[in-house]
């Protein structure tokens, strides 16, 4: 009896430390991979005192399920001179949905980080036993974090490749599923920065989006293009003329839209065809100007200033289509766009940056779908749960599906979300087993309704 106690004792002993290792070689194989900057290695090309607004794309391996993360950024003192992060970095889906998610407001020197070094870090953690917080399980790399850094103002670098930040002790950063299961590996990718030599006091101008993705346009209706204007560390500005050039084959029209910067006073110029522009090209010319209440514009950081409206043309055809549809203008009488500095003196360097514009069709049409049909097959069955679950587990695609959601400016798979959220997660898949059970009902986003709604 005593020797099969211990024989029974023995095995179930080796059965689950045996467990326990498969358990720990699996979730050993799964990783995290942080992107800083972009997922391609670009180096940046930078002056001296810039403020770079780095964005931090997330991608999991097929296993990682992350819902607790402690991410360090490592900066050498020799090139960078702050971390903005805690004031002026951006939080994206998933972390906007976490119970608590932050840039921790110390920026620590040596120790912890080596001589010459400080960092700061980004702490998150989602109860995912509560709603509506999701696991982060990103399968492709995407945009969850801005983390802004500023150049420093020397010019010793000039004209050089830098490393300007440093890799975290694997010790320092984390990341879990706060079921008690092993952490993590995380994989992080740090990009370089090209100091410009000589420094160029310029000006940065984005027509739609600062990150460079593409503006939603519906064919044959208007939409807005955002303006936005950031200043290196030494640039003032008291008068703009920007000039933005539309595609005449893809922009039926182009008019000013709101202003929303506090400019002392604006005008619109009537548009302009070929010539002065292009043969094919159009531009719309905005003037704004500061004085003895507003100074200057100065900003490290990428302020919106106003919006251009344009019509696109009401044509099929474009639907689907990325196109680069933007470009700079030129005025007859005041030329192509020019910023100057507040005592009237000579034009800054002015770099200018078009999103392209994805064209899709009108919401009647784009937005037919039934709640809660995640296969996209018209019909809500059980099969639709069992496909759902399939693609959060990273086993299938979506259908490729998309409504256009005006608060976000971005497509979006409306059927699979039942908790009217306006966000695809996993809770919407609980949800729905819940309404196949008669204990839910479900709900629609509001931002792009069916088209019976």
């Amino acid at each position: 009896m005593i020797k099969r106690r211990y024989c029974l004792i023995f095995g179930l002993s080796l059965w689950i430390f045996t467990g326990l290792v498969l358990y720990n070689s699996a979730a050993a194989t799964d990783s995290l991979y942080v992107y800083f900057g972009s997922v391609n290695d670009t180096i940046y090309n930078v002056h001296p005192g810039d403020t770079v607004n780095m964005n931090v794309y997330f991608m999991c391996s097929a296993g990682a399920y992350v819902a607790d993360i402690r991410l360090p950024l490592v900066t050498n003192d020799s090139y960078i001179s702050a971390d903005l992060a805690n004031t002026r970095g951006s939080l994206y889906y998933p972390f906007t949905q976490w119970d608590d998610a932050s840039f921790l407001a110390t920026w620590e020197g040596s120790p912890p980080n080596p001589s010459g070094y400080h960092s700061r870090s980004f702490l998150g953690f989602a109860d995912i036993g509560g709603s509506p917080n999701p696991w982060m399980h990103l399968l492709t790399p995407t945009r969850a974090l801005v983390w802004p850094v500023v150049v420093t103002n020397s010019t010793a670098f000039g004209g050089m490749t830098i490393e300007p930040f440093r890799q975290p002790a694997p010790w320092y950063m984390s990341a879990g599923d706060t079921l008690g299961g092993p952490g993590y590996e995380i994989v992080v990718h740090l990009p370089r920065f090209y100091l410009i030599n000589p420094p160029v006091y310029h000006v940065d101008i984005w027509y739609g989006k600062v990150d460079g993705s593409p503006v939603y346009a519906r064919i044959g209706d208007t939409t807005s293009i955002a303006v936005y204007a950031q200043t290196s560390y030494d640039a003032f500005i008291s008068r703009f003329h920007l000039c933005l050039g539309t595609q005449d084959s893809y922009i039926d029209s182009a008019w000013c839209g709101e202003v929303s910067y506090e400019f002392d006073s604006t005008s619109c110029r009537s548009p302009q065809h070929s010539p002065p522009n292009a043969a094919g090209w159009s531009s719309i010319s905005f003037l704004g100007y500061t004085g003895s209440a507003n100074p200057y514009f100065h900003s490290s950081y990428p302020v919106k200033i106003g919006s251009i409206k344009i019509l696109a043309i009401n044509d099929s055809a474009l639907v689907n289509d990325t196109i680069a549809a933007l470009a700079a203008g030129v005025n007859s009488v005041l030329g192509v766009s020019y910023v100057r500095d507040s005592l009237g003196g000579n034009p800054y360097t002015l770099f200018q940056h078009f999103s392209p514009i994805f064209f899709h069709l009108n919401r009647p049409e784009s937005c037919d779908y039934i709640p809660g049909d995640f296969n996209n097959d018209g019909e809500l069955v059980g099969g639709d749960v069992t496909y759902g679950v399939r693609f959060f587990k990273g086993l299938c695609d979506l259908p490729p599906f998309r409504c256009y959601n005006d608060s976000t400016d971005n497509m979006f798979f409306s059927p699979g979300d039942i908790t009217g959220n306006c966000e695809l997660q996993a809770n919407d898949i609980t949800r729905l087993v819940f309404y196949f059970k008669g204990t839910a009902t479900i709900s629609y986003c509001p931002w792009t309704p069916p088209r019976s709604r």
